[in-house]
């Protein structure tokens, strides 16, 4: 069952994956017609600028729990790697642990962003008038998908553990 929840959850992170992808390729031909229309026609894009500044940060968060899903987070290993795989395997549930609990808070902090920024309606003024609100909201859905996917890192962890006592 374990397994059938990490493929659903890998597969909605997939999906997130693509978003971000799709944006990283919008945002790099944004940036690319503004720099022609700039040079070329002196008449660079008005909001280019604004959207590129809203666009990253939805790139990264959308990104994040996909790359913990696939687990190619950089890892340092130069403690764990002396230990039998019982106790790495135990150090990855702890960290899977400590990981979630971070980001839990993380998340519970970027909600609070969220709403304050939805009450007052906040926006990014300059070419074009952008509001924030939906970018925190974003940011708030990735941290989230974060810390799920720590803790059914740490569950699966467990599971492997446990698979290997009974063997």
């Amino acid at each position: 069952m374990l397994e059938r929840i990490n493929q659903k959850m890998g597969s909605l992170l997939h999906f997130f994956g693509l978003i971000a992808g799709y944006l990283t390729f919008g945002i790099t031909l944004l940036v690319v017609v503004n720099i022609i229309s700039r040079f070329f026609f002196n008449a660079p894009m008005g909001g280019t600028l604004e959207v590129t500044e809203a666009a990253l940060p939805i790139i990264i968060f959308l990104s994040l729990a996909l790359t913990q899903h696939k687990g190619e987070h950089i890892k340092v290993t130069l403690v764990m790697r002396r230990f039998s795989p019982k106790y790495i395997c135990w150090g990855n549930v702890v960290t899977s642990l400590l990981g979630c609990l971070f980001f839990a808070w993380a998340t519970y902090a970027a909600w609070d962003l969220f709403i304050k920024s939805f009450m007052m309606n906040e926006k990014a003024w300059g070419s074009i008038i952008l509001p924030l609100y939906p970018v925190k909201f974003i940011i708030f859905i990735g941290l989230l998908m974060l810390s799920i996917q720590f803790f059914i890192d740490a569950l699966l962890f467990i599971q492997k553990s446990n698979q290997r006592a009974l063997s």
